[in-house]
């Protein structure tokens, strides 16, 4: 578990080490809107280099019924299908959250509460297009996947999230 947070620290910081270094060729600069799915959440998009973006996540889960965020990094390859402004992206990050529910024990037939807290690593994949030569206007949209696997409190998979979201781009 340890390993796995350094691991993942190291990588966010060897990204951000690079944020000095933004070129013009990416898609945009920054983007923020909301994301529908199994979590329903705000999120904004940075882009530090050409094609490397993060991503962060906050909002409430449905299926946890509880609040969850993310920050994820996020490398983007452009003309997908030979589609300008499309591109397929992936990538991975951190997310913490909280779960409560109920569960009911097998034997006995007795309903207990749960909430905890936890903490997962995550994939991301997907497809975003950038509207904005389109339509004339600065909106992204994009439909992904992400799945993860929990590694606090419990180390176990977690279900494949899938969401879509919506974002205005600010140049």
């Amino acid at each position: 578990m340890k390993r796995t947070s350094i691991v993942s620290l190291i990588l966010f910081f060897s990204v951000l080490s690079f944020a000095q270094v933004k070129e013009d060729a990416s898609p945009y600069n920054f983007s923020a809107g909301i994301r529908v799915g199994f979590l329903n959440a705000g999120t904004a998009k940075y882009f530090l280099l050409e094609r490397i973006a993060i991503e962060a996540i906050a909002g409430i889960n449905l299926l946890n019924k509880g609040p969850q965020a993310s920050l994820l990094i996020e490398y983007h390859h452009p003309h997908i299908f030979q589609i300008d402004n499309l591109y397929l992206f992936y990538g991975g990050g951190i997310s913490t959250g909280y779960k409560t529910g109920r569960t009911i024990d097998e034997k006995t037939g007795i309903t207990y509460n749960y909430a905890y807290g936890h903490f997962s690593t995550e994939g991301i994949f997907g497809f975003e297009y950038n509207f904005t030569e389109l339509i004339d206007f600065p909106i992204a949209a994009s439909s992904d996947l992400k799945p993860a696997i929990e590694i606090y409190p419990y180390v176990r998979p977690s279900l494949v999230s899938g969401a879509i979201s919506i974002r205005y781009i600010v140049k």
